[in-house]
């Protein structure tokens, strides 16, 4: 009785303390029991109610939180409308979807995802680009729509307008995003709590905040192997080694590193990332993604269970640090069932490499290897998070996109610059003496069509390798990719427009024409025109990097060399390059436009092959033999590897190398770092699956309402925008005027938004009477529930269009356009996408994916 007493005092006590300082104390001698904080918030937010002369009613708390949320978007200036024009769900119609700079543009393994901050704080983008101003300055604008999925959803404060979910995912998104030290996440995590008011349900420490995540993070899967540090040679896990010197060469030093256990991770993906719903939304993707590539359909047909998977995967590497010789190598996967536009949400890290040397594959990709097998034959068991019911997937990885040194090494042939080292055809290339101690392999186009690898010459070839101790045919022995189910050494590499087109050819032309000096095709001296000219573009927010200054070409990103392909370069080098040399340039702009489409038809697909191939061989006629290197070689196999496998846009590496560059910015220390790097990785794993099912519906399908962003009061008409309103609208007195809008998850502004420097968003294409129109919106309108856009016309002008003279063909991406006095009002719901104005061009996308993966 006594004891009961005495507890019941200490509890009694407990709770006329202060709960902050209670708090403090729990804190400073170990953790505080979860319920416990819970009841003193509890308590604080009811104090802080009383005090506040709020009320227990339930109607008039529910009535205060409406106004509360009324005037929260009041002063973000934003009102939301279905596709009709119906007023939508305010908290779902901020979709987040695929309106910035996309981090994506990441390339060769040495950039973080996220470098292309232009300074000027209108970047509307996601939570992916560097400019936040134009969006409000939130990091995703789109948490808290999945109807089906809670996280935390308890107000952050009393008559907050956010809950606690919502605040938590943007500081675990700024964490991920800028790669901030969990130092300062933690105090990060202090700071907001105190300075919210009393009684907030924002977590308190790091703790707490890892507790309310816990859930969402992979159950504990990372297995750590052992390898000869001198070798290379594989010794096995760590746990099950035993102290010696390697089997191989004797010596003691010895390499660790991490495999993330892949079943571990599909299952995980499955029950709590909503992969099985993903599978079942992508019923009718892009012709051209790879889900509807011969090589897909032929596995599918042999996979044919629903949710069974097809991998695409990667192995790269990246110099973490420029004062070392480390390296960070990480081996990844991404799946092929799921709509392209959220493919990056599935794409995960599935082995990790962190030494001074860079590894064996036949090492490195051992533990994979062993996990592959296990899963084609006895598949993945899984519970459906919603029916309940049971499942067992299995899971082949087909297919990898690496550059040119791995596919060599999968291969186990010749390198790049090795006799017959194509990983596609069996040319042997001739080496061309440049100086005494100077020489490169080139590939002249050959006389004849030099026969294609197959997966059974190869094997012929291997075989007389390993037993006479020869090369054949640049094949040196058994290629790793035997070992691996359903890869092959023919059909499996795949050919990545990153490193092949846009790091290989194009940063090769631009270095001749800005370099060669004494040439006939040199254009050096007008660089200042030109680094004029692309300092005056102002790119969308999709087009997340744009090329500046022509004496900066060797920093350029691969994101920077597609938008200097696809949409500048013709602009930009007409009135300089000679007409010969940029009729032959067009060549390539014409057939990788044809490849990077949506949809692309086999006549497609012989066009570009067509094109390619004529650019390859007028090649070696306009800058000789020393321009035929290997990256053109294996231009001329392109369109075979897009026959297999899809167009270049849905099997590139870019999502790859993204993510190897937000792992190096993730190293903050100098010992343990591939431990460091698995519970980093544990924490973005959660927040991308949060985020993810926070968004389910919006990320799956592109949704169709609209955002009216950013009013303008006070507006001064012209006669002209007066004219134009009255025609279409009749009577304008009630007519509201913004400058921004959110159309289809795209963030669209107006020459009335003056925050945009950088970047420029108003110019769009629209249908009228079945018809492709291109304007410049001027203002957006609301006239009742009705949504309209005050535009001003630009035509186009057939006669400027960039036509090839040998083909014939046209250049249908790019418009010339001239604008026009003409105002016309259009309805928002007839805008079709937004265009790239450079010059007196606009340029159309190509795809709506390619930005998102």
């Amino acid at each position: 009785m006594e004891q009961n007493s005495s507890s019941e005092n200490e509890e009694a006590d407990e709770r006329e303390r202060p709960p902050k300082q209670i708090r403090k104390e729990w804190l400073k001698h170990g953790q505080v029991p979860r319920s416990t904080l819970q009841r003193w918030e509890k308590q604080a937010r009811e104090q802080h109610s009383v005090a506040s002369g709020s009320t227990s009613d339930s109607s008039t708390s529910s009535g205060d939180d409406r106004n509360s949320n009324e005037g929260h978007e009041s002063d973000h200036g934003e009102q939301n409308y279905g596709e009709d024009g119906v007023e939508g769900d305010d908290d779902a119609a901020d979709d987040g979807g695929d309106d910035g700079g996309d981090d994506d543009g990441d390339d060769g393994g040495d950039d973080g995802g996220d470098d292309g901050d232009d300074g000027d704080g209108d970047d509307g983008g996601d939570d992916d680009d560097d400019g936040d101003g134009g969006n409000g300055g939130d990091i995703n604008e789109n948490i808290g729509n999945e109807e089906n999925f809670e996280f935390m959803p308890e107000l952050l404060f009393t008559r907050s307008p956010h809950t606690a979910g919502q605040a938590v995912i943007q500081v675990l998104q700024l964490y991920s995003k800028h790669a901030i030290t969990k130092s300062c996440l933690r105090d990060l995590i202090k700071l907001i709590h105190n300075l919210l008011p009393r009684g907030n349900t924002f977590p308190s420490t790091y703790y707490f905040l890892q507790n309310n995540i816990a859930r969402f993070i992979p159950p504990a899967s990372s297995v750590e192997h052992v390898a000869c540090g001198f070798c290379g040679f594989y010794l096995g896990k760590l746990s099950n080694i035993l102290p010696g010197p390697c089997q191989l060469c004797g010596r003691v030093e010895r390499v660790k590193f991490h495999e993330f256990s892949l079943g571990v991770l599909i299952k995980y993906l499955f029950e709590k990332r909503g992969l099985s719903d993903a599978i079942d939304a992508h019923e009718n993707g892009p012709q051209s993604d790879v889900s509807n590539s011969e090589e897909y359909l032929r596995l599918k047909d042999q996979y044919p269970g629903r949710y069974d998977l097809i991998l695409l995967w990667n192995t790269d590497g990246v110099k973490v640090r420029r004062s070392g010789p480390a390296s960070l190598w990480e081996l990844s996967i991404t799946i092929c069932n799921v709509p392209p536009q959220v493919r990056n949400k599935f794409t995960t890290v599935v082995g990790l490499w962190y030494a001074d040397k860079k590894p064996k594959l036949t090492t490195f990709l051992t533990p994979f290897i062993a996990s592959l097998s296990q899963l084609e034959q006895n598949g993945v068991r899984w519970t459906h998070p919603r029916t309940g019911e049971a499942h067992i997937s299995q899971v082949v990885a087909p297919a990898v996109s690496v550059d040119a040194p791995v596919r060599g090494e999968l291969q186990n042939i010749m390198q790049h610059d090795g006799e017959f080292s194509c990983h596609n055809c069996e040319i042997e290339g001739d080496e061309l003496i440049l100086g005494p101690r100077s020489r490169k392999r080139i590939y002249p186009v050959p006389d004849e069509p030099c026969p294609l690898r197959t997966k059974e010459s190869m094997r012929l070839q291997a075989d007389r390798a390993e037993a006479e101790n020869v090369i054949v045919k640049g094949v040196k022995g058994t290629s790793l990719l035997e070992s691996i189910p359903t890869c092959d050494t023919e059909k499996s590499i795949i050919l990545d427009y990153l490193h092949l087109v846009l790091l290989g050819v194009v940063r090769q032309f631009f270095k001749l024409w800005f370099t060669g000096a004494g040439t006939d095709w040199y254009i050096g001296r007008r660089k200042r025109l030109v680094t004029l000219f692309l300092k005056e573009l102002r790119r969308t927010y999709e087009v997340c990097r744009c090329p500046s200054d022509v004496s900066q070409w060797k920093l350029y990103k691969g994101s920077t060399w597609r938008t200097w392909l696809l949409f500048v370069s013709l602009p930009a080098l007409k009135p300089f390059l000679k007409d010969k040399y940029f009729q032959h340039w067009m060549l390539l702009v014409l057939g990788m436009s044809i490849l990077l489409q949506e949809s692309i038809s086999a006549q497609d697909l012989d066009l570009a092959d067509h094109l390619l191939s004529l650019f390859v061989c007028d090649t070696q006629e306009l800058y000789g033999y020393s321009a035929m290197t290997y990256n053109l070689h294996c231009l001329s196999h392109l369109v075979l590897v897009t026959r297999r496998w899809g167009a270049p846009w849905s099997v590139s590496a870019f999502k790859f190398e993204n993510l190897n560059g937000v792992l190096s910015r993730l190293i903050h220390g100098t010992i343990h770092i591939t431990t460091e790097l698995t519970n980093t990785l544990n924490i973005i794993t959660a927040t991308n699956s949060i985020d993810y099912l926070m968004n389910e519906a919006q990320n799956i399908r592109r949704d169709p309402r609209v955002s009216m962003l950013s009013p303008v009061h006070g507006i001064i008409l012209t006669d002209a925008e007066r004219l134009a309103l009255v025609e279409t609208l009749a009577d304008i007195d009630d007519v509201r005027y913004f400058s921004r809008a959110k159309i289809a998850g795209m963030i669209f502004t107006s020459s009335m938004y003056s925050a945009e420097r950088a970047t420029d968003n108003k110019h769009i294409c629209y249908e009228m009477r079945r018809e492709e129109h291109f304007g410049i919106v001027q203002f957006y309108v609301r006239k009742g529930q009705e949504l309209y856009a005050l535009v001003k016309k630009l035509v186009v002008e057939p006669d400027r269009h960039f036509q090839h003279t040998e083909t014939q063909l046209i250049v249908n991406h790019i418009k010339p356009v001239q604008i026009t006095d003409v105002l016309t009002v259009i309805r928002l719901s007839s805008i079709s996408c937004k265009v790239f104005r450079i010059g007196e061009y606009v340029c159309k996308e190509l795809n709506r994916y390619e930005h998102a993966l």
